[in-house]
C-alpha cells in the first residue's frame, strides 16, 4: 500500500501533515534540550498534528489499552493508530541496515507460543505511525555531551499498515527469549522475539523493503543546556 493512499483513507494531506509534524517537534526541542520526543509526547504530538487537519479524532488520555493510541473517524471509518518511537539501522555495516526496530504488545495473558503469536498476529490497529532515531544516536550524543557540543536529534517519521506485522513461526528459544519469524518475507525482511523478563513484550524488526522508506527525515540541534 503506498503511503500516498494511506494518507488518502485517513482523509489527511500527506505534506501539510509532516510539516505540522515537523512544527510540533521543534516546539519540543524548544522546551527539551535532552530528551528524544517519544512515548505519550510523541502521541501528544501526532494527535495535535491531526487535529489541524480533523476534528473528528479520538484520544483516550492516559490510557494503556493495547494497540491503538488515537482514534481518527475518516469516511464514516473509525481508524486505529499507534504511535511507537523506535530505532532505524541505517549502517551498511549493519546486517539490519534498512530495519526499523519497534516495541509491540505484552503477551503474558497468552500462555502458549501459538496463542502469543495469535495476540500479535490479531492486529489492535489499522496503522502504525513510527518516528524512529538512527539505531547509534545516543552514542553521538554522549560524545557531542562530554565535548560541550550541540546535541543532535535526529527523526525518520514512516506510516505502514499494522497488518504487514504477522508472524507464523519459531526460530528457537534462547535465554527466556522466543524468536518469531514470518515464512514468506523471512527473518531477514521480519522477525521478532518475545522477551520474558520484560511481561512477554514483543519487540520486532521490520525491513524498509516491507513497511516502505521513511516519508520525512528531521533534524534538530540543541544547545548544551550547560555549556
Amino acid at each position: 500500500m503506498e503511503k500516498a493512499e494511506i494518507f488518502a483513507s485517513l482523509d489527511i494531506d500527506q505534506e501539510r501533515f509532516t510539516k505540522s509534524l515537523g512544527d510540533q517537534l521543534e516546539k519540543h526541542h524548544q522546551v527539551y534540550k535532552m530528551n528524544a520526543c517519544k512515548g505519550e509526547l510523541l502521541e501528544e504530538a501526532v494527535c495535535w498534528t491531526i487535529l489541524e487537519q480533523s476534528a473528528s479524532v479520538d484520544y483516550p488520555f492516559g490510557g494503556h489499552q493495547r494497540g491503538s493510541d488515537i482514534y481518527l473517524n475518516s469516511k464514516e471509518q473509525n481508524i486505529g493508530i499507534s504511535c511507537k518511537s523506535g530505532k532505524f539501522f541505517d549502517s551498511t555495516r549493519s546486517k539490519y541496515n534498512g530495519c526499523l526496530e519497534i516495541s509491540g504488545y505484552r503477551t503474558q495473558s497468552a500462555e502458549t507460543l501459538e496463542e502469543k503469536i495469535d495476540l500479535i498476529n490479531d492486529n489492535h490497529e489499522d496503522y502504525v505511525f513510527t518516528l524512529s532515531s538512527p539505531k547509534n544516536q545516543r552514542t553521538k550524543q554522549n560524545k557531542q555531551w562530554l565535548k560541550g557540543e550541540e546535541l543532535t536529534f535526529t527523526y525518520m517519521f514512516n506510516i505502514f499498515p499494522a497488518s504487514l506485522i504477522k508472524f507464523d513461526s519459531t526460530m528457537h528459544n534462547d535465554r527466556g527469549t522466543m524468536m518469531l519469524y514470518n515464512k514468506e518475507y523471512g527473518p531477514d525482511i521480519l522477525s521478532g522475539k518475545i522477551i520474558k523478563k520484560c511481561s512477554d513484550q514483543l519487540w520486532f524488526k521490520a525491513h524498509e523493503d516491507l513497511i516502505g522508506k521513511p516519508i520525512k527525515t528531521y533534524e534538530y540541534k540543541t544547545p548544551h543546556p550547560f555549556g
